[in-house]
């Protein structure tokens, strides 16, 4: 049942953003779709990086679990291949997991498992999933070491990789749900639960469950043939420790030292909601906060950590996900205690006092980002934990990673009605920017959002207050990768007011259409919004153009005269002007000489009347 919460908090909440101090350095993202061909859609996967390359084992296929015994987590949907990526130059390798012993294969097939990788090895526990050799579903109990340098050469030169595997059995790592750390030579797992049998949402007697509620602690022994571990002592907290699919994000603390933060999480011991509150680790202690609510991003989704070591300020992003709280398109926070699924980026900030705040610093496109990975820009400055360190990056924007696979769904609510259609693993990756800021944001964006309108799209934005904005520029893609300007309008220079802008797109293109914002700043600097996504499922195109691809003669056709003149311009995939025209004719068909174009994609504007359409071509 969804609720406002109180008008206190929503207050609170609302002036974070404007609280900003000058001086200090903001940071923000926006993301960009960025399509690899032959990617396929996973979720709750395991994923390290060797080289400038991906690896992705284990996860799901599917979308969001359903609800019945009989359907839910089919073997059919787990991921039985090893996906090695070059996200550079698209290309993408596989190699299948079937052909290794059962045990190993059965593992790696599995979906939550706890993971984490340092330069040249990816450590593997746990995970649930179908045991063959159970007959059943159930929660793994081993360790699997990974040589990452001998299997992405295997499996990109398409040789066996059974010998790149290690395995370790140990009820220690039996564990679903929980997270993975590494600090020095000591591992951490933290919370996760032991989950055999099949899923059950009524408590039926189909499966067993047991909450780690610990830190568990182990050091691994390791000759390169030969593994071993030895017990740490665990730290033990039946309240605090007692959740499963939530956030841990790299952290630099106030003193400086580095850990680990435990955030949000399900379920509460005594409530069958998130935790609001964080748990600070590292290899010593841990220190539950008990006076900061997280109140967005509340289960597993991707997420990165920038330091200020300047202002010893620690950002934790996430990205997406389940959220108890979330923004509705007013801008009101909205408390939903079924948890649906958001596009919510969140940022948590911590100060040198060890305050934290939380404020909205975006959205993603669509409700996605449950069960994803943010794999990081190993070409910036890192801490040991992979915290991004801030004060290292000079440019105001910078490749911040990668947000890859996950859930994403066709409605917030969708676990009691879901057939298996209404939501799909995603495999459309995600560029992560991150923008460094120093004083003010110039635009505190309430929200971006596009509704159809009779046949056309009405584009709508507000702002909370501006600062030195010059100008919107509002672009259209139709394939999420090459943008080009609708539409330039003046922003409000200064304001302290909230400002509302609008635009009628009134020739969408057939099929998907996304937009986003860029806010241009007085001295020329810009950012970009999130992009929101539009689909038109029928109707006809603005204009068709054929022969396409094309060598020489375009035509371009219409479904009724235009009189008078209009104004033929055609943009490479940069959004450069490499082509214009002015025409006047009576006539519904007009033919282009194209062959003087190099080979490519262009994008054909025609202005008319006041109006603009467009359409896109492939020159051979």
């Amino acid at each position: 049942m969804n609720q406002r919460i109180d008008i206190f908090t929503l207050l609170i909440l609302l002036l974070l953003p404007a609280s900003q101090v000058f001086g200090q350095t903001n940071v923000s993202v926006f993301v960009e779709p960025y399509a690899i061909p032959s990617l396929p859609g996973l979720h709750s996967f395991a994923a390290a990086q060797y080289n400038g390359k991906w690896i992705l084992i284990g996860g799901r296929t599917d979308g969001l679990h359903q609800r019945q015994p009989t359907t839910s987590f089919l073997s059919v949907n787990s991921n039985t291949k090893i996906y090695v990526v070059d996200p550079v130059l698209k290309n993408v390798w596989s190699a299948s997991v079937t052909a290794l012993p059962v045990a190993l294969s059965d593992q790696l097939q599995s979906t939550n498992m706890l993971f984490c990788y340092d330069s040249s090895k990816l450590y593997i526990a746990g995970g649930y999933g179908y045991s063959v050799a159970a007959n059943d579903h159930k929660t793994y109990t081993s360790l699997v070491v990974v040589d990452l340098p001998g299997l992405v050469n295997a499996v990109v030169n398409a040789n066996p990789v059974g010998s790149y595997f290690r395995q370790l059995n140990d009820n220690l790592f039996a564990l679903t749900g929980g997270q993975m750390a590494k600090l020095g030579d000591m591992f951490l797992m933290v919370g996760g639960h032991k989950f055999d049998g099949r899923y059950n949402p009524n408590n039926g007697p189909s499966f067993t469950q047991v909450y780690s509620n610990q830190v568990r602690k182990f050091k691994i022994s390791d000759d390169g043939v030969n593994l071993g571990i030895s017990y740490q002592q665990s730290i033990t907290d039946v309240n605090q420790l007692h959740r499963r699919d939530y956030n841990m994000a790299p952290q630099v603390f106030p003193d400086r030292k580095l850990g680990y933060t435990a955030f949000s999480g399900v379920f509460q011991p005594a409530a069958n909601l998130p935790f609001l509150n964080p748990v600070d680790i590292d290899t010593v202690s841990y220190t539950p906060n008990t006076t900061f609510s997280q109140l967005l991003n509340h289960y597993h989704s991707g997420k990165f950590s920038v330091y200020d070591s300047t202002e010893n300020l620690m950002h934790s992003i996430f990205l997406g996900g389940m959220a108890q709280f979330y923004y509705d398109a007013g801008g009101n926070l909205e408390q939903d205690n079924a948890v649906p699924f958001v596009s919510t980026i969140g940022k948590v900030t911590r100060d040198a006092n060890g305050l934290m705040t939380e404020t909205k610093i975006g959205d993603l496109p669509a409700l996605l980002g449950s069960g994803a990975e943010l794999i990081l820009n190993h070409n910036l400055s890192l801490y040991a934990n992979e915290v991004i360190k801030l004060n290292a990056i000079n440019a105001d924007t910078v490749l911040a990673g990668y947000l890859v696979g996950g859930i994403q769904s066709i409605a917030p609510n969708i676990f009691f009605v879901n057939t298996g259609t209404q939501s799909s693993a995603v495999n459309t990756v995600y560029k992560v920017f991150l923008v460094k800021q120093t004083g003010p944001i110039p635009v505190s964006l309430l929200h971006f959002r596009g509704n159809k309108v009779n046949n056309g799209t009405l584009l709508e934005w507000k702002t909370a207050w501006e600062q030195n904005n010059s100008h919107f520029i509002l672009e259209r893609s139709v394939n999420a990768v090459d943008y080009l300007p609708l539409t330039n309008i003046t922003g409000a220079g200064n304001s302290s007011t909230s400002n509302t802008y609008e635009y009628m797109d009134i020739a969408p293109a057939k099929g998907l259409n996304y937009y986003r914002l860029k806010q241009v700043d007085t001295d020329g600097k810009f950012s970009y919004s999130s992009v929101i996504l539009v689909r038109y499922e029928s109707g006809d195109d603005p204009f068709l153009v054929y022969p396409n691809p094309v060598n020489d003669k375009l035509v371009l056709e219409f479904s009724h005269t235009m009189p008078g003149q209009m104004l033929l311009k055609i943009f490479d995939v940069k959004g450069n002007l490499v082509g214009s025209q002015a025409v006047t004719t009576a006539s519904r068909q007009i033919n282009m000489n194209v062959s003087a174009l190099a080979a490519g994609v262009y994008f054909l504007h025609v202005e008319h009347d006041n109006k603009s359409y467009m359409n896109k071509f492939v020159k051979e």
